[in-house]
């Protein structure tokens, strides 16, 4: 079983500043169906807005790395790094990129996911292959997701100029993708506000 940083963890960032990463770290060959929306909720229920690397109760490491916890460690066919083997020499060159480069780790879950949905050329079927075959996962994904995409409710603007919905709206999509992850709203949503200022 692994186990997340827990609550006031300094190595979580917040809503708003994984928001903006997202926005300037998209990778530009990531098609279109998935969206910003999709990653945060995806970064949300693998990491809570970690850039670590998966550590299980018994302080061993798991395979996985970065805000969206992709296989790097994982042996043979479960891990990531044959599909990139013409640009990463090894899992350790490329979990210390990830790990090291907050922006790179974004990127890096855009190229796999492109990667992947060039091979299955369907959604659903990538994010259930990223997901490890846990349908759970993929569904809790694409309610959050889809919860962010319909919102038409009062917004508010980050420092970087983003547009997002207003606390509560964040609050109702963010349990749909990690429904045990209210213990750390207070850290990443404190400087969104609840109501329209």
């Amino acid at each position: 079983m692994a186990g997340l940083p827990g609550i006031n963890d300094p190595r979580r960032v917040d809503y708003i500043t994984m928001w903006e990463l997202i926005k300037t770290n998209r990778y530009l060959g990531l098609p279109q169906p998935y969206s910003d929306e999709l990653l945060i909720s995806m970064f949300w229920e693998e990491s809570t807005f970690c850039n670590i690397r998966q550590v299980y109760n018994n302080g061993s490491f798991g395979p996985a790395v970065g805000f969206g916890q992709a296989q790097v460690y994982a042996e043979g066919s479960a891990g990531v790094l044959w599909r990139f083997s013409d640009y990463y020499s090894s899992p350790d060159q490329l979990g210390n990129l990830i790990l090291g480069d907050p922006g790179f780790s974004i990127t890096f879950t855009g190229m796999l996911l492109a990667n992947m949905h060039s091979i299955l050329n369907n959604k659903e079927a990538t994010l259930l292959g990223y997901s490890g075959q846990q349908g759970n996962k993929k569904s809790q994904w694409l309610a959050s997701e889809n919860e962010l995409l319909a919102y038409q409710g009062d917004t508010f603007t980050t420092p970087g100029g983003y547009v997002i919905p207003l606390r509560e709206e964040l609050e109702t999509a963010l349990t749909k993708a990690k429904p045990d992850g209210q213990g750390y709203y207070d850290q990443i949503l404190q400087d969104v506000p609840y109501e329209y200022e």
